[in-house]
């Protein structure tokens, strides 16, 4: 079982390698990396280091030729015209079978050596401290390691710059596991021997019971294991695996359904059909949901009634002031806008609301709403803690130097939330939550181009840290006053769990400014 690291465009050392480029680890791939400072959780935070992959084109090597930084230093600004690298440490996983395995390790670079490689494995020291030379660019160490939690993991924790460039993983005796792929059989190979399996996720050992391939058929990763037109097969238990079991010619390369065939994700969640709101008129509604269609059940927008719209809280039609309507009349309720895009801003009460967003000022996650702030240590879980974080809402009114002599107000950015308070200084309000918060937002299961803004006109007190689905979207950014107070990310996620979910883990005192998410079939 060979794994290279390189772009994800590398050319492979061998048939017998699969390409590793960097994705967040996922329970369906079965491998993935993770954050380094997450290590000790229960469930380790994925984060996706596809900008941190390189092809030199330099040696005959290919397996030594690609790499994959583990540790991207601050102080090196990146490739121009290649993604911004991603600057926090770290950490590969592997499902595997627990028992214990040869494993094979190679680090380096032919066209640096600004590096102190250190790679453990299973938490047990492999590569201590290689420092190349010109004349050593690479070392390779074998051992033997003992997996106890059904995961292989390689860190790089005690070293600087390290650089991975392959692994191989084999039985104990150093025989064979297979081409490539999750084990979860005992077969040798990826097959079952019985006949020519040339499958690259193959895995299982012959039993059909492996979730990419037996290698009983001739087909890449297979797919329903009969006639090579399923899309990915399905739920692994019958010779219908996650890959394929490989019975069959099918070519299918990623499993998804989950057993049932029945596709991949739900709807867009732009139908209008929310419970808050029509947005066919010009209320002031900050917490809207459905955009226009007149069901939602909190204000039609249409007058200031108290949470009056299609007559099921009232008709809107009195002189009450909507606290839960929603739109302005324009369809952005629930963020929702009227091209699909989801677009919040965050700020204190009362705070002006750019055009085309709705106002989050830190009401707590809300399950009938839709949306809010959770405890940054239950996001991840099935039922997150909600968590007020109104005290946290700011609104600064800069304006904001253009740069080019004059100075615009940006009401996108003169309003922000704390996710991380500070603690232990009188500077800050008392009143504050320092407790460390994330937002959620329900959302139908799908991809989703996420950008957020991070910054303080105020204050440079910060480093900025946010991830979206576990994925790094900024990563330690550091402002500067008067030069460079705000920060951008953006990166293309994947929900699978029906919300969408943003955290500032590895920062400190991050403050948010702004969310747009757009699904990616309107992109």
């Amino acid at each position: 079982m060979k794994i290279n690291f390189g772009t994800e465009n590398s050319p492979l050392p061998g048939e017998d390698y699969i390409l590793d480029f960097g994705q967040a680890y996922s329970e369906e791939r079965g491998s993935g990396w993770v954050r380094e400072d997450s290590l000790d959780n229960a469930t380790a935070t994925p984060i996706d280091i596809t900008a941190n992959t390189r092809d030199r084109n330099s040696v005959d090597d290919q397996a030594t030729d690609t790499l994959i930084h583990l540790q991207y230093p601050e102080e090196f600004p990146g490739i121009a015209g290649v993604d911004s690298p991603v600057r926090t440490p770290a950490a590969w996983e592997y499902d595997i079978e627990n028992g214990t395995y040869q494993v094979t390790v190679s680090v380096g670079d032919s066209d640096f050596t600004d590096s102190n490689h250190v790679i453990n494995i299973e938490g047990e020291s492999v590569i201590s401290g290689f420092t190349p030379t010109a004349d050593e660019q690479f070392t390779e160490v074998t051992t033997q390691v003992e997996v106890t939690d059904g995961k292989l993991t390689l860190d790089a924790i005690g070293g600087e710059n390290t650089k991975l460039n392959f692994v191989e993983i084999a039985a104990e005796d150093g025989s064979d596991l297979g081409s490539s792929g999750n084990v979860s059989g005992s077969g040798s190979g990826g097959d079952d021997g019985a006949t020519d399996g040339a499958d690259t996720l193959a895995t299982d050992g012959g039993d059909g019971t492996g979730t990419s391939g037996d290698g009983t058929g001739s087909g890449t990763s297979g797919d329903d294991g009969t006639d090579g037109t399923g899309t990915s097969g399905d739920d692994g238990t019958d010779g219908t695996g996650t890959s394929g079991d490989g019975t069959g010619s099918g070519t299918d390369t990623l499993a998804t359904d989950g057993g049932d065939g029945t596709g991949t994700s739900g709807d867009d969640g732009t139908d209008g059909t929310g419970t808050s709101g029509d947005g066919t008129g010009s209320g002031t509604d900050t917490l809207a949901t459905d955009g226009g269609d007149g069901t939602g059940t909190s204000g039609d927008g249409t007058d200031s009634g108290t949470s009056g719209d299609d007559g099921t809280s009232g008709d809107g039609t009195g002189s009450g002031t909507d606290t839960l309507a929603t739109d302005d009349g324009d369809g952005t309720s629930n963020g929702i806008g009227a091209d699909g895009a989801i677009n919040f801003n965050f700020g204190a009460t009362g705070g002006e609301t750019p055009t085309g967003f709705t106002l989050d000022s830190g009401e707590a996650y809300d399950a009938t709403r839709g949306y809010g702030w959770v405890t940054e240590d239950t996001a991840s879980e099935a039922n997150p803690t909600p968590l007020d974080l109104i005290a946290n809402g700011r609104n600064r009114d800069p304006l904001l130097d253009d740069g080019q002599g004059s100075e615009l107000d940006d009401s996108t950015r003169d309003s922000l939330i704390h996710m991380q308070y500070p603690t232990g200084t009188d500077v800050f309000n008392s009143t504050a939550v320092t407790t460390p918060a994330a937002w959620e937002y329900d959302l139908a299961n799908g991809e989703y181009e996420v950008t957020v803004g991070v910054g303080d006109s105020e204050f440079v007190d910060s480093n900025h840290v946010i991830n979206v689905e576990g994925e790094n979207l900024i990563s330690g950014f550091a402002p500067t006053a008067g030069d460079q107070e705000f920060s951008e990310g953006s990166a293309i996620v994947e929900v699978s769990d029906g919300r969408l979910t943003v955290d500032a883990i590895g920062g400190e005192n991050t403050k948010i400014n702004y969310i747009s998410i757009v699904p990616m079939d309107i992109v």
